[in-house]
């Protein structure tokens, strides 16, 4: 089954139809019908994060050619998910499995994206250190 026949079943499985749904969530049927008929990867980045966001599914699953709901995808490639992702970074990687991009963009951009998370994680261990810290001297100064 493809990413579109996919796409379909998931809308007609929570909706009477395609157009019902394309009003729910505010996009013309036109569009969305020369997606399920042609393919997702000349669709705008807006509108495919509006319909898999309506779904509740997961846009990086694109890429493995099978949709899942939200949360499933790093479920099956055994992600932890206990470390909540910054909302903006998820955002931008859902735009990067949806943008045609060459094998050396995409993974400079992939790099760049590690590197600001590295740097985010830093600044949260220092903000968590210093928490801890400051914790421990109320502590010792409250038993004192």
């Amino acid at each position: 089954m493809t990413i579109e026949e996919q796409l379909k079943s998931a809308i007609l499985e929570r909706y009477r139809s395609i157009r019902a749904f394309t009003m729910a969530i505010g996009i013309p049927y036109s569009t969305l019908d020369t997606v399920l008929k042609n393919s997702i990867n000349n669709a705008g980045v807006g509108t495919m994060i509006k319909v898999f966001n309506a779904l509740d599914l997961d846009i990086e699953s694109i890429q493995d050619g099978t949709l899942r709901k939200i949360g499933e995808t790093k479920k099956a490639l055994g992600v932890d998910e206990s470390t909540p992702r910054d909302k903006k970074e998820s955002e931008i990687i859902q735009l990067l499995e949806l943008a045609q991009l060459d094998d050396s963009q995409r993974d400079f951009l992939i790099a760049l994206l590690e590197t600001v998370t590295a740097r985010n994680q830093q600044k949260r261990s220092v903000v968590q250190a210093s928490v801890d810290e400051t914790a421990l001297v109320s502590e010792h100064h409250d038993q004192t």
